[in-house]
């Protein structure tokens, strides 16, 4: 943790955030999906979305309820990370989910040579599309923090010089 920037102020919160969301959040963030899949091939797309949506809102109540003891700061830290994090994993998501169509046509007609060429022309997309917005994304909201956050100013600037 002190590696990736937690210091003596920051070190609790950073390790019950990444024991709760990398150590126990995993399962129920992969299961969402691969469940959302399974019930979705099943020709059942609108209790798939129904699924999926509800474990979006059981993350927040989640998150909501894990940031009670701390700073107004610290929640607006994890909403402007969620918002970043969000912005790549909309873009792969999408991504994935569009081309699926097209790998599962190929695969069942047995033409693996184009299924593979689709996948790999998607993830070179994907990577074109994704890093770029995030970094977009990141600089904006750093921008429009600045001038916004007179309380945090200091740090947000100290923050959006680094990246800019």
């Amino acid at each position: 943790m002190l590696a990736a920037g937690a210091n003596e102020g920051t070190y609790r919160f950073c390790t019950q955030y990444i024991f709760r969301t990398v150590a126990v959040g995993a399962v129920p963030t992969v299961l969402n999906q691969e469940l959302a899949h399974l019930v979705r091939a099943e020709g059942h797309s609108a209790q798939a979305s129904f699924g999926v949506a509800l474990g979006g809102v059981l993350s927040n109540i989640t998150i909501n309820r894990m940031m009670d003891g701390y700073s107004n700061a610290a929640v607006a830290g994890i909403g402007v990370a969620k918002k970043t994090d969000m912005l790549s994993y909309a873009i792969a998501t999408g991504m994935s989910q569009g081309v699926l169509p097209l790998t599962g046509y190929n695969y069942s007609s047995k033409n693996y040579r184009r299924m593979k060429s689709a996948i790999k022309v998607n993830c070179l997309l994907h990577e074109t599309a994704a890093i770029p917005a995030s970094l977009i994304h990141v600089i904006s909201i750093l921008r429009s923090l600045k001038g916004k956050l007179k309380c945090y100013n200091k740090v947000v600037t100290k923050v959006a010089n680094k990246i800019y």
